[in-house]
């Protein structure tokens, strides 16, 4: 917690630019093969085991009831300053929301039996098949046993052994970013800490108004986050500010206009009539003043398409550095 508070700076897996949200890929980060190791067949006993602990919450209380804050920034690779000492409530609201955002990456948001399988294969190495059994049998008894207390002491050891190689293999699937940019007014504020979901597109293809971070044509080394407002085959037209989707008027109840006074001769507000092609998206920012995106650019390629954007876990107003709780939780729409 105090290594929270000594910081002043915020970084994350990825920083946006001011103008373009553009964002950087995040450093590579070493991983073991201790516990998170793909195991060879483990018992099925001991992925009863898991999936009891998986199922009753009984393995995340664990992480949560002996981890800080610092020990979660770490490993959602953040690193927050901020101005004022927090109390003890603001501070377990805080790692609710971070212990959400883990809990998504590392069992919502993952491959089916991820978790479960690192977890029975540390099971196997601390019971005995008999033991584990037993540990079954006796699960939901509320006495005080032994082996509960056994069972209780193997996931403190799991998480602490596997957590930071756990977190990092989930960033195959998952990944958190930091907004530090004014380009998705008002969805997603400057100083917005988001979980972005990898995975999303891996069945169905990305859906008009789904708000995505993919490559940036331009320059593919760079990251940007835009909401889809054009999708395959659709006729894309700007009129004075307003959006038509072949032919209609589209209505956007998300976005934001700074300035009011019309370019006629400028694809700020007025973009002649053009159809977006196969395998490819047309982008916009909601703060469509302040914005880089299709507009000025083009398409979005559908193999350039990272994830979508799934939830704020994490929200600082980074001039006076103080938390903005009420974004904490929101779902990003």
């Amino acid at each position: 917690m105090r290594s929270l508070q000594r910081s002043t700076m915020l970084t994350l897996a990825f920083t946006i630019s001011m103008h373009a949200a553009t964002v950087l890929v995040p450093e590579a980060y070493g991983r073991t093969d201790t516990v998170t190791a793909m195991p060879g067949r483990v018992s099925e006993v001991f992925h009863e085991l898991a999936r009891r602990d998986l199922a009753s919450g009984a393995l995340m209380n664990a992480l949560d009831n002996s981890v800080e804050v610092a020990d979660l920034s770490t490993m959602l690779q953040m690193k927050a300053g901020l101005a004022n000492t927090l109390t003890a409530l603001e501070l377990k609201r805080i790692k609710q929301s971070m212990m959400k955002a883990l809990k998504c990456m590392l069992v919502d948001l993952a491959p089916p039996g991820f978790l479960e399988t690192r977890l029975a294969t540390h099971y196997e190495s601390s019971f005995s098949r008999n033991d584990a059994q037993q540990i079954i049998d006796s699960y939901h008894d509320v006495r005080d046993r032994p082996e509960k207390a056994r069972l209780h002491t193997a996931r403190l050891i799991f998480w602490e052994k596997a957590r930071k190689d756990l977190a990092t293999e989930a960033r195959s699937w998952s990944q958190s970013f930091h907004i530090p940019s004014g380009a998705m007014l008002p969805t997603l504020v400057q100083g917005d800490h988001i979980l972005v979901n990898k995975r999303s597109y891996s069945d169905t293809a990305p859906q008009r108004g789904d708000v995505i971070v993919f490559r940036y044509p331009e320059d593919e080394s760079k990251l940007f986050v835009k909401r889809i407002v054009g999708l395959p085959g659709d006729l894309v037209e700007l009129r004075d500010q307003s959006m038509y989707l072949n032919g209609v008027p589209f209505p956007e109840t998300y976005i934001q206009h700074t300035d009011n006074n019309i370019l006629a001769d400028n694809p700020r507000d007025n973009l002649h009539a053009a159809t977006v092609p196969p395998n490819a998206y047309f982008v916009l920012g909601d703060n469509r003043e302040s914005s880089l995106d299709s507009r000025f650019w083009g398409y979005v390629a559908k193999d350039t398409v990272l994830g979508k954007a799934e939830s704020i876990y994490f929200s600082i107003d980074r001039p006076s550095l103080t938390i903005r709780w009420e974004r904490l939780d929101l779902p990003v729409r």
